[in-house]
Parts: C-alpha cells; structure tokens; sequence
C-alpha cells in the first residue's frame, strides 16, 4: 500500500468523523425539544470526534513515514547488498555453462 494512499485514506477518516459528528449536531438541533444541556454534550462529542480523528490521521502519518524510512534503510543496508551480490553470483554461475 503506497503512503499516499494511506494519507488520502486517514483524510477520508477524519472527513467521515466530522461528518458524522455533524449529522449527530443536526439531528440533536432538530429536536423540538432539546435542552441546552443536550447542546452542549453534543458540541463536546462533536469536539472529541474531531480531535480523536486528526489525532489518529497524525499517527497514521507518522507511522506510514516510519515505516517508509525503516524500508529505505533495510534496503540500503550492507547486509541486503551482499545478499544480492552473493544470488547475483549464483545466477551468473548457474548459467555460465549455459554459455560456454
């Protein structure tokens, strides 16, 4: 899964949230009967989903650069070239008598 996509899908996470958030703010204002405490308690819910999804898009960010970082350098590492040195020498060998 590429980290662009991962981005576009902790956007879509947060965006769902605050949507939902705000239908549950609609809902609660249409009402007829809703009390100032109701209000309230809704903008704080509001509040806490809306923070809870930049927190969590955050994170995911952060995780997705890290893990893109740990790749980059297990990739370069010395160890992993050997290791393609090493099969590139037993490609060329395996196939030499293929050639003489």
């Amino acid at each position: 899964m590429s980290f662009s996509l991962i981005r576009s899908q902790c956007r879509r996470v947060r965006l769902g949230a605050t949507l939902l958030a705000a239908a549950v703010l609609v809902l609660s204002a249409c009402h007829e009967q809703a009390s100032p405490e109701a209000s309230r308690q809704v903008d704080a819910a509001v509040d806490k989903t809306e923070k809870a999804a930049a927190v969590a898009a955050n994170k995911a960010g952060e995780l997705a650069d890290t893990a893109r970082d740990k790749t980059r350098a297990y990739l370069t590492s010395p160890e992993v070239k050997q290791h393609l040195e090493s099969a590139k020498e037993a490609v060329h060998e395996a196939t030499e008598p293929a050639r003489n």
